[in-house]
């Protein structure tokens, strides 16, 4: 199986169509049945992709010095190996790069008016629009562990699962391949939830400061 971190790019039995928006991912999460997960930078999808099941290879590593490095302008976030690294990048942000000299280190990247200095190899590039909706923090694999509070995202299409309001992620769902599994506070109820399958993010971060309370139903 592949290693976490892994740099990945479509392989000899690709049959995903676009889902890898034709760049390379990172592997988010393996499994011992041959299959692994990877968020695509370019597409910003999350999926299971095969590496040895049934005999199918979707995937081949993409050698490091082939990988694809930001410059000037890209959208970029903290690589998994660096997310404890200082500076302005927290887990889960997007920043800018603004400033590159050309020498190949260091980059100035900004985010929300500061700026920091990163090496480029503690550095990827971003899936576009996954990471923030709103100025909120979307829930990505990367983010998801038990006890993380949420609410309705940008991709939910669930009607009133939610019942308005807030509720708590009990775990990881489908072998974990790009969906969580969460407890809603108002109505009860217990569902699966997408973190980036079909390019959806069905939920939000609830912020430490941030109250979101249930909304009365009104019957007539």
């Amino acid at each position: 199986s592949l290693r976490i971190g892994a740099r990945v790019k479509r392989g000899p039995d690709w049959k995903w169509g676009e889902q890898d928006g034709h760049g390379e991912g990172v592997v988010v999460g393996s499994h011992r049945d041959g299959w692994a997960r990877v968020k695509w930078d370019r597409s910003g999808e999350t999926d299971c992709y095969r590496v040895g099941h049934n005999g199918a290879h979707d995937l081949i590593i993409v050698p490091l010095k082939s990988q694809v490095s930001p410059v000037l302008g890209d959208s970029v976030v903290l690589s998994d190996e660096h997310q404890s690294a200082t500076g302005p990048l927290k887990p889960g942000d997007v920043g800018k790069v603004v400033q590159d000299d050309g020498s190949g280190v260091p980059l100035l990247v900004s985010l929300a008016g500061l700026t920091g200095w990163y090496r480029r190899g503690q550095l990827r590039l971003a899936a576009s629009g996954i990471a923030k909706a709103a100025g909120a923090v979307v829930l990505t694999t990367a983010l998801l562990k038990e006890g993380v509070r949420v609410k309705r995202g940008p991709g939910w299409m669930w009607d009133d699962q939610d019942g308005h309001g807030e509720g708590v992620v009990v775990g990881s769902a489908l072998s974990g391949c790009g969906w969580a599994r969460v407890k809603w506070d108002c109505s009860g109820k217990m569902n699966n939830y997408r973190l980036g399958p079909e390019g959806a993010h069905d939920l939000l971060i609830v912020s430490p400061r941030e109250t979101v309370t249930c909304r009365a139903r009104h019957v007539l």
